[in-house]
């Protein structure tokens, strides 16, 4: 009994230990990357964080201020194409327009493109994708970012969804095709 009770008051303090170290260790992964001040809607099964703007073509935007935002793809996007093993990086310093191709996932299902939700230029890649592209399954909204913008127009973020848009006028359409 002695045994039973030591070894359950260890198992307590560890997780107790563990819970205080890491205040995300109990939440699902894709959850514990939304930061605590943000709220997170889940819809089917993934999760899409309120402080971000979303595109049609399911990447997301998180205005970092002073004109630079940081991009990927969303959790349902990750979740069509299965594992991600191969990031085809955007070119850093090159212009790209809203809506043009900005990189390429291939996956073990497909090769998509990703649009650039915004027009600017490309300042930063997320150069660990290179070594390890499954953090975008992983950790679509932390990270596995795949690239930061010097946006031309910031009232462009404007025209970019919230999670709630998102959610009805583009997860919902597609569970109707």
């Amino acid at each position: 009994m002695f045994m039973y009770t030591s070894l359950k008051r260890a198992k307590l303090w560890v997780c107790k230990n563990l819970f205080e170290a890491r205040k995300d260790f109990y939440l699902p992964p894709a959850i514990s990357l939304v930061s605590r001040s943000e709220e997170a809607v889940s819809y089917k099964g993934g999760v899409f964080p309120r402080g971000l703007k979303y595109n049609a073509k399911h990447s997301w935007v998180k205005d970092l201020g002073g004109g630079r935002v940081r991009m990927g793809v969303t959790d349902y996007a990750q979740k069509k194409l299965k594992a991600v093993v191969y990031v085809e990086p955007p070119q850093v310093g090159a212009r790209v327009e809203a809506g043009s191709v900005l990189a390429s996932l291939e996956s073990i299902k497909a090769v998509v493109d990703v649009y650039a939700p915004v027009s600017g230029r490309v300042a930063a890649y997320n150069e660990r994708l290179d070594d390890d592209p499954g953090l975008i399954n992983r950790d679509p909204y932390g990270e596995g970012w795949i690239a930061e913008l010097e946006v031309d127009d910031v009232e462009e973020l404007e025209k970019l969804l919230t999670v709630e848009e998102y959610i009805e006028n583009v997860l919902k359409k597609e569970e109707k095709i």
